[in-house]
């Protein structure tokens, strides 16, 4: 059960960073052309990837010279979009600090803005952070929608290797990922060196002595 009172609502250690979207995890190796300058709480940060970033700065560029169409014609895609940014303007807070400004911003778009408005226990959410997740999956979907209905759309053979180099991107933030979870991030205690310890704690019990 949790408390009456709210902990963690809106405390900024626990939203979004808006430069975090846009911000490489210190242990991947490709950053994007833009960036912050600094690495914020685990729960603020929200890395979209480089595939992502890179596809839709390209996909944008290449619009404007007509080689290809960001049309959206699916409606799932719309709703899922729409959910997404709706998310994110949720992981945000309902408060907006400026450090290097020294003002603090009402977020108005935010639903939670005017929900906590109505009712308190709209407050017991906590680590609003994490509500972006839904906007990094649709952002993300968005750019694979893209770059398949221009395939589809048959752009030019060229666009087929542009996407080629964006998988590229793709696996090299996968990689770098799994690395560091693996190696980095966590210890693995169930290796047979580790588990030397606990064989010989635990070798005089009986399971069968316990239900």
């Amino acid at each position: 059960m949790r408390k009456e009172m709210q902990l963690g609502f809106n405390l900024d250690a626990w939203k979004l960073s808006f430069s975090s979207l846009f911000t490489a995890y210190p242990h991947f190796g490709v950053d994007f052309v833009v960036h912050g300058s600094q690495h914020h709480h685990y729960e603020s940060n929200s890395y979209l990837g480089a595939y992502a970033l890179f596809g839709g700065l390209l996909l944008f560029i290449l619009s404007r010279f007509k080689k290809v169409t960001l049309t959206l014609k699916n409606d799932v895609v719309k709703a899922l979009l729409i959910t997404g940014l709706l998310s994110l303007l949720i992981s945000l807070g309902t408060t907006i600090a400026v450090p290097s400004l020294g003002i603090t911003i009402e977020n108005f778009i935010n639903p939670f803005y005017w929900l906590n408005k109505v009712t308190e226990y709209v407050s017991h959410f906590r680590c609003l952070g994490r509500f972006n997740w839904a906007f990094f999956w649709a952002f993300n979907f968005l750019i694979l929608y893209l770059f398949d209905q221009n395939l589809v759309r048959k752009s030019g053979k060229w666009l087929k290797y542009v996407v080629y180099g964006m998988l590229v991107l793709l696996v090299v933030d996968a990689k770098d990922a799994i690395r560091f979870n693996n190696h980095e991030r966590y210890k693995n205690v169930l290796t047979e060196h580790d588990l030397e310890d606990v064989v010989s704690l635990t070798k005089g019990i009986d399971p069968n002595d316990y239900e």
